[in-house]
C-alpha cells in the first residue's frame, strides 16, 4: 500500500509540472502512469468509469445555476 501511495505521489507531482508547463520526462510519465494502473488493479481499486450522459458539461451547469 505505501509503494502505491508513493507512486501516486509521483503521478501527482508530474502531472502539476505539466500543469505549470515544465518539462516532464514523458518516458517518466508513461512508466510511472502503468506502474499506477497495475498497482490499482491488484489492490481491486476501480477507476470512476465513464462519465454518466445526464450529467451536463460545466457551461450547462453553471447557466442553470444562474438562472435558477
Amino acid at each position: 500500500m505505501r509503494h502505491a501511495a508513493a507512486i501516486v505521489i509521483e503521478s501527482e507531482t508530474l502531472q502539476a509540472k505539466i500543469v505549470r508547463g515544465e518539462t516532464v520526462n514523458h518516458e517518466d510519465l508513461v512508466r510511472v502512469s502503468n506502474v499506477l494502473a497495475r498497482l490499482m488493479r491488484d489492490l481491486g481499486v476501480k477507476g470512476a468509469g465513464k462519465p454518466k450522459d445526464d450529467v451536463p458539461d460545466l457551461r450547462t451547469f453553471l447557466a442553470s445555476r444562474a438562472a435558477g
